[in-house]
């Protein structure tokens, strides 16, 4: 909370204390440990993520076919993926 996160999700409070070179005191165990196991496990990196968001308007949520679509074009367009978070709505 020293951060100014009071609330916030736990990756948040993570990945403030790594920006800051901080050490992070929590008794949160159970969420922490599997953070910190992900973290390990990946060296610090990700092979991306792909995100499909379904907050827009019903009529707008990406079905199958378009999930597919949206691959397509951001592998065709040679976009980076590994460490990056993309929302593949933004490839409709």
């Amino acid at each position: 909370a020293e951060a100014g996160l009071a609330g916030a999700h736990d990756a948040l409070h993570l990945w403030q204390a790594i920006r800051e070179g901080r050490s992070l005191l929590s008794r949160n165990y159970t969420d922490f440990e599997p953070i910190n196991l992900l973290v390990q496990e990946s060296k610090g990196r990700h092979s991306g993520i792909l995100m499909i968001r379904h907050d827009d308007p019903k009529k707008r949520r990406m079905k199958s076919h378009d999930i597919v679509r949206a691959l397509r074009k951001l592998e065709t367009a040679g976009a980076p993926i590994a460490n990056e978070y993309i929302v593949l709505n933004h490839w409709q």
